[in-house]
């Protein structure tokens, strides 16, 4: 008896390898795929929407078509981020045909050489066993039982010299050898290090791509409390690698204190809107420069060396020369890329100083609760990171430095909403950084997100009455 779908009723085909069974009853390759494609967004799969029930899953569908705006939102970051890593990674796999063939090469002169030992080897042993060399081993041993000790000297010498000539032939190829594979030794670190730079700008991407993801997944996806009606637990524990490099980001590079770290980590939203600030901050580029030029600084070094070990073992005036003008050229662009260092050094420090104010802002006090009232409606994201809402939440004022309450007077001054430091009432513009100053009393409506001019009663863009 053929099986019909639970869902849409339909008949489920004998080839239909999609479909999935739960609770004794079967839903269909097609509406296991439609909840697949909402659980993207919430880092799950349609397992994880059976584990007690059928319900949950048919909520997912029933909503459907509502999140095909978010899918497709959600999809836009992975397009476009799909071509860039394919084009690094096609440059990765490229390098990586030119790195076997200079191993190859590599490999085909160490077997050579050890042919070459082999063969002194047997030249040497055929020598111990010819016959001259057993006679004058028998004339050896004849001498020194008649102590002829000037014969058996001169016989002792005459065999000695078959184990020197070996010796030495070996140590010969052996320093021959050695000479002639530094260069291929250094040109295939050179090419290891092409390599690396390819590939880690393959991991970086897709990091960036996964900070993208979770986002989006975070600020602008309605929360799944919200679309069920209750919360669900997961299966295993959710690895979202989004997530995890912001908390790294903040460790490893903000040198973030470890409570506050761990503020953020217990608190999606903090982190997302983080997120956002690095994504805005255009980090990601200079991440992406740093890595390229890092490669070359690295490639280039062992190009130099490379050069030098040519220029001190061969004499052909031909190609000495273009080893010459291949140094120079390769230690004029090193030295281009170690001033690009220089300048991404200070641009990054500029960009760290800029993303750890805006990380301290959004874990004060005022903009944590905020967060947490975001977080527990789960439906909309903190619009602004260093606003308050008052009683009436019509009026929206500059959040004050942490350290002060509410309650307490306010001293004169205003806060740089860029580096936070107090500045002198009336200051345009921030003495310590120069970013422009917010008097303390903005207004901006609730329901648009317009300013409101002093005095105003109605909101001029959307006209919802504005309460003083």
């Amino acid at each position: 008896m053929a099986d019909f779908c639970y869902f849409c009723k339909k008949k489920i085909g004998f080839f239909d390898t999609s479909s999935r069974t739960a609770f004794a009853q079967t839903v269909c390759g097609n509406c296991v795929n439609k909840v697949n494609r909402v659980a993207i967004l919430y880092n799950r799969e349609f397992s994880e929407y059976t584990l007690y029930s059928l319900e949950d899953a048919g909520k997912i569908l029933e909503k459907a078509p509502s999140f095909e705006m978010y899918i497709s939102r959600y999809l836009k970051i992975r397009a476009e981020y799909e071509p860039q890593i394919q084009h690094y990674q096609e440059l990765a796999e490229k390098e990586k045909k030119t790195l076997k063939e200079i191993e190859k090469g590599m490999d085909d002169d160490r077997r050579e050489y050890e042919a070459e030992l082999k063969e002194c080897e047997k030249e040497w042993k055929a020598e111990r066993a010819s016959s001259d060399y057993k006679n004058e081993l028998k004339e050896y041993e004849k001498a020194r039982r008649r102590g002829d000790e000037v014969a058996a000297r001169t016989l002792k010498r005459l065999m000695d010299a078959v184990d020197d000539n070996y010796r030495a032939e070996v140590e010969k190829k052996q320093n021959s050898y050695n000479r002639f594979q530094r260069e291929p030794l250094e040109l295939c670190e050179e090419w290891k290090s092409i390599v690396k730079c390819y590939e880690a700008i393959v991991n970086r991407l897709r990091n960036y791509q996964a900070v993208k993801e979770y986002v989006f997944r975070v600020t602008e996806v309605p929360s799944e409390k919200l679309v069920l009606g209750h919360e669900i637990e997961r299966r295993s524990e959710e690895k979202s690698e989004g997530r995890e490099y912001i908390l790294l980001y903040l460790k490893k590079i903000l040198k973030v204190d470890e409570s506050r770290l761990q503020e953020a980590a217990n608190n999606d939203v903090i982190l997302a809107e983080f997120g956002k600030s690095w994504i805005n901050s255009g980090v990601e580029k200079l991440l992406i420069k740093e890595r390229l030029n890092e490669g070359s600084i690295e490639r280039l070094q062992h190009a130099i060396k490379s050069h030098k070990i040519l220029l001190s073992t061969v004499s052909d005036p031909d190609i000495l020369r273009q080893a010459e003008d291949a140094m120079d050229e390769s230690e004029k662009t090193l030295d281009e890329c170690m001033k690009t260092r220089c300048d991404l050094d200070k641009e990054f420090n500029r960009k760290d100083l800029e993303l750890k104010a805006a990380f301290n802002r959004l874990t004060e006090p005022d903009t944590r609760k905020l967060a947490s009232e975001n977080n527990t409606n789960s439906a909309n994201i903190v619009k602004a990171t260093t606003t308050k809402q008052s009683n009436n939440s019509q009026t929206v004022t500059i959040a004050q430095p942490a350290a002060v309450k509410p309650s307490e007077k306010q001293e004169k001054g205003v806060a740089c909403g860029n580096c936070g430091k107090e500045n002198k009432d009336g200051a345009k513009f921030c003495r310590y950084c120069g970013t422009p100053l917010v008097a303390k009393s903005i207004r901006f409506c609730t329901e648009c997100g317009h300013k409101i001019r002093p005095g105003g009663k109605f909101c001029p863009a959307c006209g919802t009455k504005v309460e003083d």
